[in-house]
């Protein structure tokens, strides 16, 4: 079993962060923060190590060491690239310039454009940086080139014994198909193999021709197990509440302009989530998505979820998590990923999302509960 968990390259100096939000900003800042919403509401999240920074590589060096001690095999490290702008870079150049540095990892290109969100719901349309797909061949190939580079690492993760590499929202790209295509062209002239690519399903969709030139899809979750159909490859009949919920959600852009604006007119409100129901949820989602996905699929179990120091008291956030929980569901996954998930993989959501309150590491007076329940299902006899 190879758990691989979602690494988030925050938490370090980034000059376009500290353009918008001011100098030095890292999303400590709204971590920091964050005040109860309620009595009983854990916040603020405090690392059990301090507010680290990850464009130190002696902090990078000392989170790989503790992910494999715990039975994490590898991250997945968020990806962004526009126009060759690369917000959130450093750790991943200090992955690639320091080659004794013992991690494995893989890239999921977050493909979306830099927005506002953390301002407010409708902020999500306030674009600070577009996502282009570099539409001429020499800006595109540019990137390919980037990517190729990445994928020869000796440590990259690989399945099937080929480079793996995510894409956080397929269905965005323009002439999806066409993309790939050039894409797999060019990393086989530049390295003579093959890659692995899987497209993140985030949302149920009522046509999933986009993921025909994809090898495998990537459940993710908590997302999909809130807000979707539990069969999501074949729910075209399934007319209940998430079944609404998910068409709202692939509305056009002009349509969610308007629900949002709506939305931060409204009073301030959280939504609270059960926990243990959600991972219910996933667990059929992901039974059922195996037999009716059009591709392989790779699961993904979540840890925690809560977006207080994003969304404040429009936060959304979830009751009854326990390690003790949270250990029994991620074994039932791994059980069902072992005669299902390609290579035998299961991704975590996530090693270090504080600004969801969704992360393994140790917290507080050194709680390693999380890592300790991941360890449990890893090396258990």
């Amino acid at each position: 079993m190879k758990y691989i968990a979602m690494f988030l390259p925050q938490f370090h100096e980034c000059e376009y962060n500290s353009q918008w939000w001011g100098k030095g900003f890292t999303e400590w800042v709204n971590v920091k923060r964050t005040v109860p919403l309620f009595s009983g509401h854990q916040q603020p999240r405090v690392p059990a190590d301090g507010y680290f920074d990850l464009g130190s590589v002696t902090e990078i060096t000392k989170q790989a060491q503790e992910a494999r001690n715990y039975g994490i095999s590898a991250f997945s490290i968020y990806h962004y690239w526009y126009e060759g702008k690369r917000p959130l870079g450093k750790p991943l150049d200090i992955i690639l310039e320091n080659q004794n540095l013992e991690i494995e990892f893989s890239l999921c290109w977050a493909n979306h454009s830099w927005t506002k969100s953390w301002k407010n719901r409708s902020g999500s349309l306030d674009v600070l940086i577009e996502q282009t797909y570099e539409n001429d061949r020499i800006s595109r190939e540019k990137h390919f080139l980037f990517l190729t580079k990445v994928f020869s690492d000796p440590r990259y993760t690989t399945i099937e014994g080929k480079p793996l590499f995510q894409i956080y929202i397929p269905e965005a790209i323009p002439d999806c198909e066409k993309f790939i295509k050039g894409f797999r062209e060019f990393v086989r002239k530049e390295i003579g193999g093959e890659i692995y690519i899987s497209a993140l399903v985030r949302g149920w969709h009522n046509d999933w021709g986009y993921l025909d030139p994809f090898d495998s899809v990537t459940l993710f979750q908590p997302t999909l197990a809130l807000f979707s159909p539990t069969d999501i490859f074949g729910a075209s009949r399934e007319l209940n509440e998430k079944f609404f919920e998910s068409r709202l959600r692939e509305s056009p852009l002009w349509v969610r302009k308007i629900l949002y604006k709506v939305q931060d007119l409204l009073p301030d409100r959280h939504s609270v989530y059960s926990y243990k129901s959600t991972w219910d949820n996933l667990l059929i989602q992901y039974e059922k998505a195996v037999l009716s996905s059009p591709l392989p699929v790779l699961p993904m179990a979540f840890v925690d979820f809560d977006n207080t120091p994003r969304y404040m008291k429009k936060a959304k956030l979830f009751q009854g998590f326990s390690a003790d929980i949270f250990e029994r569901n991620l074994r039932k996954l791994g059980n069902l990923a072992m005669l299902n998930s390609p290579d035998e993989i299961v991704f975590i959501n996530a090693w270090n999302e504080w600004g969801e309150g969704m992360y393994l590491q140790p917290e507080g007076d050194n709680d390693c509960s999380r890592l300790l329940a991941v360890k449990n299902c890893k090396f258990e006899v």
